[in-house]
């Protein structure tokens, strides 16, 4: 009959600090990929906070164009009721002139 030899203390001893250290490199592994996931997290973060802030700067740069426009809007308004002023003005001015030169050319 055969007799299984049963392993040595050492080979047992071996074989567990080969298999603690297998372990042990697979979590660093994972810690380092949790690092580097951590890094990239925070430099997505970081771009976000910058969008943000531009976002922000457009957001107030367009709200002073629309006040610029409405003050421009306001002026031209304005000048829109001087030019109609002006039209009726020198519309009469016209007409008056027109009818003095048929008066003298016609009725002399």
């Amino acid at each position: 009959m055969g007799y299984s030899k049963m392993p040595d203390n050492n080979q047992i001893i071996t074989d567990h600090v080969q298999r603690e250290e297998q372990r042990l490199a697979r979590i660093e592994d994972k810690i380092d990929k949790l690092s580097d996931a951590m890094i990239d997290l925070a430099r997505a973060e970081e771009k976000l906070i910058n969008i943000e802030k531009a976002n922000s700067q457009h957001f107030e740069r367009m709200n002073r164009f629309s006040m610029r426009m409405d003050d421009i809007d306001d002026v031209v308004q304005e000048q829109g009721k001087t030019v109609k002023v002006m039209q009726y003005i020198i519309t009469l001015t016209a007409t008056i002139f027109a009818g003095l030169v048929v008066k003298v050319f016609f009725d002399a």
